[in-house]
């Protein structure tokens, strides 16, 4: 059984996974945002009745500074490796090259990691995330999933068995607000457009998203639903012009 523990964070949510098969169970951490931290966790594991060695991986969605601030943390917690996209190493060790309006949510990257006493966590694994799902090697119900733009190896989470989606940054639902993620903290605004068309041809039953005051997940694949419908409006009047 997969059960997925949402942990609410200063910015939104980081998500445990775990699955039980008889009395064993094994876990991921999709993301290690603020908030997110050894002890909070140690306080979930102990109600879920596991241990810190029984995290398989810290595998991020992508390498912005509020989804790994607390990676290396973690890792020293539980000795769990770090699983990053490949495309997204130079934000992992801060080398990264910002262009155009997102040279400001650069420039508040280096703030935050700065405020936060950012340090790359040290056992990393990078990967390539496949145009089409591939099961985790560590964790073969779960496919990861290209779905570039707001970084370019941004990366989704999909649960075969429960029709799930864990999504990142794919697009922010705040209160009454929803959008895809703001040009600022966005590498290619077309590519995220066409990331969350593909991300809902899978017509996903449970959409789960960081950036989020509520964890209503059947609500947000309503929501991916409307935003793809959006997008394709908006690459039908580009075509257009």
């Amino acid at each position: 059984m997969i059960q997925i523990h949402p942990i609410r964070g200063l910015f939104g949510f980081s998500y445990l996974v775990t699955e039980t098969r008889d009395t064993a169970t094994r876990a991921i951490l999709i993301d290690a945002c603020p908030g997110c931290t050894p002890r909070k966790l140690s306080a979930l594991f102990g109600k879920l009745g596991i241990r810190p060695g029984d995290l398989c991986a810290i595998q991020l969605t992508h390498a912005h500074f509020d989804h790994c601030v607390n990676a290396a943390a973690i890792q020293r917690w539980s000795g769990a490796p770090v699983h990053c996209p490949a495309a997204d190493k130079p934000w992992l060790i801060e080398s990264a090259h910002y262009r155009g309006l997102n040279k400001i949510g650069g420039a508040l990257e280096t703030i935050g990691r700065f405020l936060w006493r950012y340090k790359p966590p040290a056992n990393v694994h990078y990967f390539t995330a496949c145009q089409n799902s591939k099961p985790l090697p560590h964790f073969e119900t779960i496919q990861n999933l290209a779905l570039p733009g707001h970084t370019p190896g941004h990366t989704g989470y999909y649960i075969l068995s429960t029709n799930t989606l864990i999504a990142g940054d794919l697009f922010a639902e705040l209160g009454m607000f929803t959008q895809t993620p703001p040009r600022i903290f966005t590498d290619d605004r077309r590519e995220a457009l066409r990331s969350i068309t593909k991300a809902a041809s899978l017509n996903p039953s449970e959409v789960y998203i960081c950036h989020t005051t509520r964890t209503n997940a059947m609500r947000r694949a309503e929501t991916l639903h409307a935003l793809s419908r959006r997008a394709g409006t908006v690459h039908h009047a580009q075509k257009c012009g």
